[in-house]
């Protein structure tokens, strides 16, 4: 709301290039870029809801655990998963579906609580803006008016970066936690 009245004290008052007559085409514009952002969650919504009821968390979490058990290759597994959702689930319902699986695959496997969180977190941040669907990549395109096959090309780059980082951050969890650590008096 601060936002939305800010802007508009801007467009009337110090930049004075908004009209009132701008502001029906603006609220359309709203509306189809809101109505977009609001279908993609709903439909990540219901294939959330049926990877619940498929117990997906719970078979992930056997199979890491159980069949892979080593420390590594569980978390490169379980990032690949995270990464493959983050395609087609918000980050928002990734998190509120998987954090207790999470939490429980990375105490299972012996690490830190914030490290293992960060990592995966910003893991699905990458799924977010990876095609085929990527909320995030989606919304912004619709915001530009632009193809997602425009947009998904000039990614390459910062995508394999972000995951370089994934991996330093994972490998060496100091990256991660000594700032945490300071703040909350930790070793």
């Amino acid at each position: 709301m601060i936002a939305i009245v800010y802007g508009l004290f801007y467009g009337f008052f110090i930049s004075k290039k908004l009209k009132p007559k701008d502001l029906i085409s603006i609220l359309k514009s709203s509306a189809v870029t809101t109505a977009v952002v609001m279908i993609t969650i709903a439909a990540t919504g219901a294939l959330s809801n049926v990877l619940v009821r498929m117990r997906f968390q719970a078979n992930v979490t056997d199979y890491v655990v159980n069949v892979i058990g080593n420390p590594v290759l569980g978390t490169l597994f379980l990032m690949f998963v995270i990464f493959v959702l983050g395609m087609f689930l918000d980050p928002t319902v990734l998190i509120a579906m998987l954090a207790a699986t999470i939490l429980s695959i990375g105490n299972s496997l012996g690490f830190d609580p914030i490290h293992y969180g960060v990592v995966m977190v910003i893991m699905m941040q990458v799924g977010a803006i990876t095609p085929p669907v990527g909320s995030f990549l989606f919304v912004s395109c619709g915001i530009a008016k632009l193809p997602i096959d425009k947009a998904a090309k000039p990614l390459i780059p910062f995508i394999a970066t972000i995951m370089v980082t994934i991996l330093l951050s994972f490998f060496i969890p100091q990256l991660v936690v000594t700032l945490p650590n300071l703040i909350l008096g930790g070793s």
